[in-house]
């Protein structure tokens, strides 16, 4: 995967995971302003005469938050669009191209960040390409880290027309970019996937959940869960609820999205998900000692959701299940509860 170089290298690994929650936890009052606030000009937001260094000081350490910020959209998108692509079987007719690109999302930003943002990309009404994931469309295409999404051109009006294009069925997305100040047009032969695209928000709380379009997760989520194959646990959770909003089958029917019943329905599709995407989810006891204990942070939510040792039982359950069915050759595919 390529991804974009910002002030430091950024490694795809468990240190690297690992030093972002202290970096996170650190920067948490520089980025305490959310994204639902009122947006302003972006401003350094210092007073006349603030001494130099002081000034410097500042803009570094917002560089190094937009940095961490970077980091979780990669992130997110890169365990986001295996899912996506893994889940086109069970979307149905709500499908959309997925094109294996992250780009950094101005509208999701948290006001104290759109100052370094601006400092780092310009003005340009574009969106810059923060990743570019291997096999998928684009890095077939040809698109590389730094490009520049022309906003207004080919219909793209803001990050969810690259992470979701409603380009027809059988037709290639088309994207105008500036590259090295010049601008290219890219046409990109897709897989399609679920529609279901992941957003990052702004937000000490650690949660995640669905919208019926959308999959969301908090700053603070991110932080908690460092592992890529916990955050596609989730991700098939939550896209679980989404396929059944879109869809109606897999949870129970006479179930309210919010019982207990929904939500282990979902944990048992979400397993087949995240599992289908290529991530190992064996029984590892230090995994699900921590799966666990992160389930547990979360809390039990009015006893809407099961225990983190029911879960894990589940888990263990359906795994065994998915074992039977890879030993008699069977599609990977959740039974309709």
């Amino acid at each position: 995967m390529r991804v974009l170089r910002t002030t430091g290298p950024l490694q795809d690994t468990e240190a690297r995971n690992h030093r972002s929650i202290r970096l996170g936890a650190a920067l948490c009052a520089i980025t305490a302003l959310v994204s639902c606030t009122e947006r302003t000009p972006p401003s350094l937001g210092q007073p006349p005469g603030t001494p130099p260094a002081v000034v410097r000081e500042t803009e570094r350490l917002l560089g190094l938050a937009l940095d961490h910020w970077i980091e979780n959209i990669i992130r997110l998108q890169r365990v986001s669009q295996k899912i996506r692509l893994a889940g086109r079987d069970l979307c149905t007719e709500h499908l959309s191209p997925v094109l294996g690109i992250a780009v950094s999302d101005p509208d999701h930003l948290p006001q104290a960040l759109l100052y370094a943002a601006q400092q780092r990309f310009g003005d340009a009404e574009t969106l810059p390409v923060v990743a570019v994931y291997p096999g998928f469309a684009g890095e077939r295409a040809g698109v590389r880290v730094g490009d520049e999404i022309v906003l207004g051109d080919d219909g793209v009006k803001g990050a969810s027309d690259v992470y979701a294009p409603k380009t027809p069925p059988g037709e290639p997305v088309r994207l105008t970019m500036i590259r090295d100040d010049e601008r290219i047009s890219l046409s990109l032969d897709h897989d399609s996937g679920c529609e279901y695209y992941a957003v990052l928000r702004a937000h000490e709380v650690v949660n995640a959940w669905a919208t019926g379009e959308q999959v969301i997760f908090t700053s603070a989520f991110m932080r908690y869960f460092p592992g890529d194959t916990e955050l596609a646990l989730v991700m098939g959770h939550e896209t679980a609820h989404d396929i059944h909003f879109g869809t109606g089958v897999f949870l129970p029917v006479r179930a309210s999205s919010y019982s207990i019943r929904a939500e282990s329905a979902a944990d048992y599709v979400g397993i087949y998900l995240a599992t289908m995407a290529g991530y190992s989810l064996d029984p590892d006891p230090e995994f699900h000692l921590t799966l666990a204990r992160n389930i547990n942070r979360l809390g039990r939510r009015g006893y809407t959701h099961p225990m983190a040792h029911e879960r894990i039982v589940a888990l263990r359950e359906t795994l065994a299940e998915i074992h039977e069915k890879r030993m008699r050759g069977e599609p990977l595919l959740p039974t309709v509860q």
